[in-house]
Formats: C-alpha cells, structure tokens, sequence
C-alpha cells in the first residue's frame, strides 16, 4: 500500500487520502477500511472508502478515502444520494399533508 496523496480538510475535519494498492484482485470496500485503519490507526466507523479504481489486466488499484476525525464529522458530511433526497422529500410532504389534514378536522370538530 503505496500513499500518492494525502491532505487535511479542516473545513470538514477530515483527512483526503489517495493510495495505490497491489492486488491479485479487486479490493473490497470492507477490506479497504480495515487496512487503512490499522495502517493509519483510526476506528472502521470514521473511515469512509468512496472509491475503488482498477485497469484491466493490471494488478494496480487506486482507492480513495476520507478518514473523518470522529464519528459525528462523518455523520454531517456524509453524501446523500439523489434517491435518498427524493425519498426524504416525499416523507416531508407526506408529514405535512397529515398536519394539515390534523389541523382541518381541528377546526371542524
């Protein structure tokens, strides 16, 4: 495990690592995590291993990762997919047409 980049994010209180790791074949992400924190000595739970790189036929892979100084960094920075805003929309529409509906037969009754 060679590192080729390795930065200090103090806005998101994080370190941005980039390695080149020589494998017969393709790291997991669970894997990964393992390495890099014993490597680094850090807990699995604050290491985020967001990509895995690899050519064919070649036994280079390039991961990326972010090592998070504690738990909760990780939990404010974490990414969210578009199904998961999507999702978190509709649930927030929802609860407001049941507050509404709420609210009617409030008056009514």
């Amino acid at each position: 495990m060679e590192i080729i980049k390795e930065f200090r994010n103090d806005l998101l209180k994080r370190k941005e690592i980039s390695l080149i790791l020589e494998a017969k074949k393709n790291p997991r992400f669970d894997e990964m995590k393992k390495q890099i924190a014993e490597h680094f000595k850090k807990h699995e739970e604050v290491i985020d291993v967001y990509n895995i790189n690899g050519s064919f036929g070649s036994s280079e892979f390039k991961i990326d990762a972010y090592i998070y100084d504690s738990l909760d960094d990780l939990k404010k920075a974490e990414r969210k997919t578009k199904k998961q805003k999507e999702t978190e929309a509709k649930a927030e529409e929802g609860a407001e047409k049941k507050a509404e509906e709420v609210a009617e037969k409030q008056k009514t009754a």
